[in-house]
């Protein structure tokens, strides 16, 4: 197995070591409301999953089997509703779900004068929905 070297001075490879270990906590540091979802261990292996490391390499940093790692990876599936690595990490690149909707119901304005001709709204838009909410993977 060839292993790629990155330019640093200390060597480190680029198989998940470092940045990249790094990268897969923050992204998931940054949806709480999905962490919450999945236990400790799991976490530690989804933190993995999110930076690109495959099952037999995460088995490697965290002394577990590759069986072992495939059961937690299912699990994490399970819990966040995916089926595959693509759908959990667009899942994690979403920003979380607002409590609040997306539109205001105003009540329909009742004028005590007589044909004041004001523009009459019923519905208020606040905030567009992003795009990639709209779409979804096959």
């Amino acid at each position: 197995m060839t292993t790629l070297h990155s330019n640093s001075a200390s060597g480190e490879a680029l198989t998940g070591g470092g940045r990249f270990e790094n990268t897969g906590a923050t992204i998931a540091a940054s949806r709480p409301d999905l962490l919450s979802k999945v236990s400790t261990a799991q976490q530690r292996v989804l933190e993995f999953l999110l930076a690109g490391l495959t099952e037999p390499q995460i088995a490697e940093k965290i002394g577990r089997s590759r069986h072992t790692v495939h059961d937690h990876t299912k699990a994490i599936y399970s819990a966040l509703n995916v089926n595959n690595r693509v759908q959990l990490v667009l899942l994690f690149s979403q920003p979380p779900a607002s409590t609040t909707p997306n539109f205001q119901i105003r009540p329909a304005a009742t004028s005590q004068t007589t044909n004041t001709h004001q523009p009459i709204s019923d519905v208020v838009f606040t905030q567009a929905r992003p795009l990639a909410q709209n779409l979804s993977v096959a």
